[in-house]
């Protein structure tokens, strides 16, 4: 029998009767109660609007319950790590919970009631959404990463993968991704007007890439100095490399460039009518 039961609101009660274990009893709001029954371990009651209770069991670890909109509740079930519970939209009723083993996950929540958890062994990991609710998760190993948000005509992600450096996302107008890999430098990617996106790998300097009109790209690459890229309308570049200083490079109006290279590392450029004529070693001081 229990006894001194402090209830003002709700005038029926009813109580759990077991032999072995402790039992606490939930109170619901139309005077219905379910029991928990429980050996060993805390067990927590859900309460509902519409007076119906489900219980989580659990043997050694904590379980949240997730209380949903249509007074339907589903339980996270985990064995050593904590786990979060995903609320789904008014109009559903539908829960889904984040397994994971050693590390922490988030859950993904979408507009039509649907749930993506991503899954790590020893990473974090975050969930791009997209327009279309459509949820995709990035998985890496041992790096960061970040997601890529198409545009808000397209629901496509593509994530960036890399092993031991950071890596930024170049976003298209018609949803391609493509993601810019370097080893030990930091690259940027060049975005052009048809989508398409080359990257600029490099060594030990830094290195700019060039955007054309037809989609086209060439990098300049150099060992320890500064390169500028020339433009060009018929998307042709040639690079300027030098030792120690900085080099700019001369338009011309059928679209080629030359550069003027020379000795101690000073450059001037080509004028040109019609076509580029080099200005000789003897006339740069």
């Amino acid at each position: 029998m229990v006894s001194n039961l402090n209830i003002t609101t709700i005038s029926k009660v009813q109580c759990c009767v077991s032999s072995e274990s402790k039992v606490q009893c939930c109170v619901c709001f139309e005077s219905k109660v379910k029991c928990c029954v429980c050996s060993e371990s805390k067990v927590q009651c859900c309460a509902c609007s519409e007076s119906k209770v489900q219980c989580c069991a659990c043997s050694e670890s904590k379980v949240k319950c997730c209380v949903c909109f249509e007074s339907k509740v589903k339980c996270c079930a985990c064995s050593e790590s904590k786990v979060q519970c995903c609320a789904c939209s008014e109009n559903k009723s539908k829960v889904q919970c984040c397994a994971c083993s050693e590390s922490k996950v988030q859950c993904c929540a979408c507009s039509e009631s649907k749930v993506q958890c991503c899954a790590c062994s020893e990473s974090k990991v975050q969930c791009c959404v997209c327009f279309e609710s459509k949820v995709k998760c990035c998985a890496c190993s041992e790096s960061k990463v970040q997601c890529c948000v198409c545009s808000e005509s397209k629901s496509k992600v593509q994530c960036c993968a890399c092993s031991e450096s950071k890596v930024q996302c170049c976003a298209c107008s018609e949803s391609k991704v493509q993601c810019c890999a370097c080893s030990e430098s930091k690259v940027q990617c060049g975005a052009c007007s048809e989508s398409k996106v080359q990257c600029c790998a490099c060594s030990e300097s830094k290195v700019q890439c060039c955007a054309y009109s037809e989609s086209k790209v060439k990098c300049c690459a150099c060992s320890e100095s500064k390169v500028k890229c020339c433009a060009c309308s018929e998307s042709k570049v040639q690079c300027c490399a030098c030792s120690e200083s900085k080099v700019q490079c001369y338009v011309c109006s059928e679209s080629k460039v030359q550069c003027c290279a020379c000795s101690e590392s000073k450059v001037k450029c080509c004028a040109c009518s019609e076509t580029c004529r080099l200005a000789s070693a003897l006339s740069i001081s």
